[in-house]
């Protein structure tokens, strides 16, 4: 690629620049891509495996990301049937205090999440063939053993899609490279940007496995590196900018057999509004929570199983975790802003003064 020049380079190779290599190959676009090292290798390989248009992100008035985000959904399960898949969710409703009130408030949230769900396939949701519908506490049970049946007020089942994370991204770029002759290399670096009276002109990267070091020759450079980007903008700026904010995911394995589940469930877990809880079971039981403090495997394997109900009335305990990986990142921007209400739709910044350089945050 020393040898070439290029209209786009893209630093990283995640789903974002994988998307990002394959849509300017196919629009004609002589483009390259780096990855430092394995494609897939960051959070591309290690998230929660959902390719779902964010059913919370109405909450935040989010409409117009939910829509994109539900037909993006759509077309990788008509492209990619074999790596995207539909999965069922049970969302159980749970009930709270005592007497009429409590039976009067379990009604009132159920009405809630039935409208939030009838929004959602509204949305986009039903482009998948199905829609939410309620299921009996008996059905919820089947669904899930693990529930306490006596805190179940009712439940629904709604839909979204899973995928093979880094099978997907693989895939992606094996069709940039094969269909459209775009060339895309691993284990090897970004290490500087080179540039020509104020604009960018090329990319300085080092060969990982011969040593070397060489140019390539682009007047536009894209920095898809994720949670990484600043690192990746460090390289020109000199100084860290701090503008992305890395959201923690700790998945933990057990072995099916100990905790049976037949659809994916969501489960708030209390009493800590931060932590949110989803367990799947094929073949084996994950339990994502998003917002961990950055913390050791041991602490977070505790807390987490300290707050996770379903887990508790199953006798999980720390003895039966077959797994735990601790680290899974996704890139957030603001650092200023509150986890919970920071943005989640892509954003690309033309940076000002860096004529040809462009950083996409997914």
């Amino acid at each position: 690629m020393g040898h070439d020049a290029f209209d786009l380079v893209i630093v990283g190779g995640g789903i974002t620049g994988a998307g990002a290599l394959l849509d300017a190959a196919a629009r004609g676009l002589r483009v390259a891509l780096v990855e430092r090292a394995d494609f897939a290798s960051g959070t591309s390989s290690r998230s929660s495996k959902l390719v779902h248009g964010g059913l919370r992100y109405l909450d935040q008035k989010e409409f117009v990301l939910v829509y994109e985000a539900l037909a993006e959904r759509q077309i990788l399960l008509r492209n990619a049937p074999h790596l995207v898949e539909p999965q069922p969710f049970l969302f159980p409703l749970f009930t709270r205090g005592s007497g009429p009130a409590r039976s009067q408030a379990a009604r009132a949230y159920a009405r809630t999440i039935g409208l939030a769900l009838w929004l959602y396939d509204l949305t986009g949701g039903l482009r998948i063939g199905k829609r939410h519908r309620r299921v009996s506490i008996p059905r919820a049970l089947e669904l899930f053993p693990a529930l306490d049946p006596s805190r179940v007020a009712s439940a629904y089942l709604y839909y979204d899609a899973r995928a093979d994370d880094a099978r997907l991204t693989l895939a992606i770029i094996q069709t940039a490279v094969h269909r459209f002759g775009a060339p895309a290399v691993n284990y090897t670096a970004a290490v500087g940007l080179e540039k020509s009276s104020g604009r960018i002109s090329g990319v300085r990267v080092l060969d990982g496995v011969g040593g070397r070091e060489l140019t390539i020759r682009a007047p536009v450079v894209l920095n898809a590196a994720g949670v990484w980007s600043d690192d990746v903008r460090t390289l020109d700026e000199g100084v860290h900018p701090g503008t992305i904010r890395p959201a923690k995911g700790v998945h933990i394995t057990v072995h099916r057999s100990r905790l049976p589940v037949d659809a994916a469930v969501i489960v708030p877990a209390v009493p800590s509004k931060t932590w949110s809880m989803r367990f799947t079971g094929r073949p084996r039981l994950s339990i994502l929570s998003r917002g961990a403090a950055m913390a050791k495997n041991a602490t977070i394997l505790g807390v987490m199983l300290g707050h996770a109900t379903p887990a508790q009335a199953a006798g999980i305990h720390a003895a039966l975790v077959e797994g735990l990986r601790n680290g899974t990142l996704r890139p957030v921007v603001g650092v200023e802003i509150p986890l919970k209400d920071a943005p989640r739709s892509h954003e690309a910044v033309m940076e000002a003064g860096h004529h040809g350089k462009v950083v996409l945050v997914p």
